[in-house]
């Protein structure tokens, strides 16, 4: 789940008083990877399911400051390129909300070329492409965006897809499994652990290279 920084400002109904009652909004996403041949079939499963595709992307990721938070998630700075042309940095950083929940907050901002060219100059960053398209609908009473992706590595091409869904802070554990079970269903999967993030996945890829 990550609070995002661009999008924490929601609003529910009016108070007695009249007055908007601020909601603070968590970014929840569940990841898991699937095979080539239900890759293949997900886009009509979600069609039938009444999402609308948005579009496709190819996705340049460079990690740059990667620090390790816990066995479970890594801190960093990432350069997203759209389509060769579009520059996003976007920071992800894990904490432990006052409760004591794990959270990762997320900070975004456009970025551009002349910032990628520069951190490349400080140091060598960490790379992944890929091809992401998007389908809009609604999840659990929630707006949803499935993202559908191809991972090419040299030595082999990786799938995955990803829900996210914007809830009330307060439920972004708990309706984490219903997100899941949801997922499954939509797409007609047997049940299997959540996918290995994108950052975890780039670094042992890295760390296999330096191997051989």
């Amino acid at each position: 789940m990550s609070l995002s920084k661009s999008e924490v400002a929601g609003s529910s109904p009016a108070g007695p008083a009249g007055n908007i009652i601020s909601m603070t909004k968590i970014e929840t996403e569940y990841k898991l990877e699937i095979t080539a041949k239900e890759f293949a079939a997900s886009a009509n499963y979600l069609q039938e399911a009444k999402f609308i595709k948005k579009g496709t992307s190819h996705l340049e990721d460079y990690f740059f400051n990667i620090q390790k938070f816990d066995e479970k998630g890594w801190n960093f700075l990432r350069i997203r390129v759209y389509d060769g042309s579009r520059y996003e940095h976007t920071e992800k950083i894990w904490k432990h909300s006052a409760s004591g929940e794990r959270i990762r907050e997320e900070i975004e901002r456009v970025s551009s070329k002349e910032e990628l060219e520069s951190l490349i100059g400080v140091s060598q960053p960490l790379r992944l492409s890929k091809d992401r398209t998007d389908y809009a609908g609604v999840t659990l009473d929630y707006p949803a965006v499935y993202s559908l992706d191809v991972v090419v590595f040299p030595d082999e091409t990786r799938y995955f897809v990803e829900c996210e869904i914007q809830v009330p802070e307060g439920m972004s554990s708990s309706i984490r499994p219903h997100l899941k079970e949801s997922m499954l269903q939509t797409l007609h999967l047997s049940d299997r652990p959540e996918g290995i993030g994108m950052m975890r996945l780039v670094l042992s890829k890295s760390r296999e290279g330096a191997d051989d």
